[in-house]
C-alpha cells in the first residue's frame, strides 16, 4: 500500500526510464542540480503523480512563505515533489521526479517509490549529484559516473570514502543487485564556487546525463550563463591576487597530471543544425507544454489528500480557493505573462539566497577539502583556499559570525533539521 503517492495520468507510450532530480541546498554544490532543474522545466510536462509531502517536510528547517497584503495574508507558498511525465527535444518521453528532497520517512516513501517502478515498468533510474573540489573554473568540468549498467561504460573512480548521501543515493544502495539499473552522474565543483552557481558544470552534467540517457536536453541557456560566469570569475580574479595564485596553482598541477583515474569531461556537443520540419515540431511542442505546464501546477496546487481545504470551508474560511500553497516545479521564469502570476520557489531551493542560507552554518568553514584525490603540492593551495573559503565572492559568513562574536554580538543559531547536515563544500570526494 502506499504511503504518500497517488497517481494521475498514465504514459502515451512505453515509459522505462526515471531521472531523479530532487533539490537539497545544503548537498548541492553549485547549485547543480537546481539549474539542471530549472533548465528541464522547458521540457513538455504532465503530471504522472502526486506526493503527500506534510509528513515528510521538517516545517522547523525550512518555514512556509506568507503573503502579506494591505493588513491580510493572501497567497501561501511552501516546497513540494512531483513525478512528471516530459519529453525531450526529440519528443521522446521519460519520468522525472523533481521538487525538494524529503526530511523524513524515507524508508517509507522509498516504498512507494518502488510502486512507481512497478507501476510505470520503469527499468533504468539516473540521478545528479556535485560535491566541492580542489578543480577551477579555468578547466573542463569533471565528473565521476557510477553505474550498475554495464552498458553505460563507467570507469570507477579508485577510492575508498564516504559521504553524506542523498535519497537518490539511498534509494540507489536499496535497489543495487536488483533488475532495474541505476546511473549517477556527480560533477566536481570548484571549492570557491560551492556555494554559489556554477553553470559550466550543470552543462556538463547534463551532456552527460544527455549521453548516458539516449534522451536529448537543451543546454543553450547554460552555457550562455556559464560564459556570463567565466566573464564575471575572470574579472574578480583580475581584481583578487591571492584567489589569482590560489587558481594558478591547481591550473598547474592539473595540467602537469591531467585528469585522474575515474574522472571524466563532458561528452561532445553533438548539435545539428534542425531542419525546417524539426524547428516546426519543437515549436508545436513548445506551445502545447505551455497548456500542460499551466494545468500540471493547477493540478498540484489543488492537491488536498487530507481534504483540510473542505474541512475549512465548512468553517467559513478561505472561500473560493483550493491552493494548499505547494509549488513542486522549481521554476523562475524569465518572462511572465500581463497578468499571471509567477512561480516561487522555495527559499531552499534558490541559489540567489545561498549568502542568507550560510548565515545560518556554523563551524569551521572547510570548502574544497579533499583527501581521496590531493596530492602534496596541490594539498597545500587547498588548505589555503580552505582557510579562504569563499570569501572572494562574500564575506564568510563564518567569518562574520566570529566577528560578531569577538563584538559582543550574538552569533547564528543552530538551524534544525536539514540544515544540520553536511554542506555542499565539505563532501570528501
Amino acid at each position: 500500500m502506499s504511503h504518500f503517492v497517488s497517481f494521475s495520468a498514465e504514459p502515451e507510450s512505453a515509459v522505462d526510464t526515471l531521472v531523479m532530480n530532487l533539490l537539497d541546498p545544503m548537498t548541492d554544490a553549485g547549485s547543480i542540480s537546481h539549474l539542471i532543474s530549472n533548465q528541464l522545466k522547458e521540457l513538455d510536462e504532465r503530471v504522472a503523480a502526486q506526493f503527500d509531502v506534510d509528513p515528510l517536510t521538517d516545517y522547523r528547517a525550512v518555514h512556509p512563505a506568507m503573503h502579506y497584503h494591505e493588513g491580510q495574508l493572501v497567497a501561501m507558498a511552501r516546497s513540494g515533489m512531483v513525478l512528471s511525465f516530459a519529453r525531450d527535444m526529440e519528443g521522446r518521453e521519460f519520468l522525472r521526479l523533481h521538487g525538494s528532497e524529503p526530511d523524513f520517512s524515507w524508508d517509507a516513501l522509498a516504498s512507494d517509490m518502488v510502486d512507481v517502478i512497478d507501476h510505470f515498468h520503469i527499468t533504468r533510474i539516473f540521478s545528479l549529484s556535485s560535491f566541492g573540489a580542489p578543480a577551477t573554473h579555468t578547466r573542463p568540468a569533471e565528473m565521476t559516473v557510477r553505474s550498475s549498467d554495464p552498458n553505460v561504460g563507467a570507469t570507477p573512480m579508485p577510492a575508498d570514502f564516504w559521504f553524506s548521501g542523498g535519497f537518490a543515493d539511498y534509494f540507489e544502495y536499496l535497489l543495487s543487485g536488483g533488475d532495474v539499473a541505476t546511473t549517477n552522474v556527480a560533477v566536481r565543483v570548484p571549492f570557491y564556487m560551492a556555494r554559489h552557481t556554477f553553470a559550466s558544470g550543470a552543462s556538463a552534467a547534463l551532456g552527460m546525463l544527455s549521453h548516458v540517457t539516449g534522451l536529448s536536453f537543451p543546454v543553450g541557456d547554460l552555457q550562455e550563463r556559464a560564459a556570463e560566469e567565466d566573464e564575471a570569475l575572470n574579472q574578480l580574479v583580475e581584481q583578487n591576487e591571492q584567489l589569482g595564485e590560489i587558481i594558478e596553482h591547481i591550473e598547474h598541477d592539473y595540467d602537469a597530471r591531467g585528469s585522474m583515474p575515474g574522472f571524466v569531461p563532458a561528452p561532445p556537443n553533438e548539435f545539428e543544425i534542425p531542419s525546417v520540419d524539426e524547428i516546426g515540431r519543437a515549436a508545436e511542442q513548445f506551445l502545447a507544454s505551455v497548456d500542460t505546464h499551466d494545468e500540471g501546477m493547477r493540478a498540484h496546487t489543488a492537491y488536498d489528500p487530507r481534504g483540510l481545504m473542505d474541512r475549512i470551508r465548512s468553517l467559513g474560511g478561505r472561500r473560493g480557493t483550493t491552493d494548499l500553497g505547494y509549488r513542486p516545479f522549481e521554476t523562475e521564469k524569465s518572462h511572465t505573462a500581463a497578468g499571471a502570476t509567477p512561480v516561487w520557489r522555495s527559499p531552499r531551493e534558490d541559489p540567489e539566497n545561498a549568502e542568507d542560507r550560510d548565515e545560518a552554518v556554523t563551524g569551521a568553514d572547510s570548502a574544497g577539502s579533499s583527501a581521496s584525490e590531493s596530492e602534496t603540492t596541490q594539498g597545500e593551495a587547498t588548505r589555503k583556499a580552505a582557510a579562504q573559503g569563499s570569501r572572494p565572492m562574500h564575506e564568510s559568513p563564518v567569518q562574520k559570525s566570529e566577528d560578531e562574536q569577538a563584538s559582543g554580538g550574538t552569533p547564528s543559531p543552530r538551524p534544525h533539521g536539514r540544515h544540520r547536515r553536511q554542506r555542499s563544500d565539505e563532501n570528501p570526494s
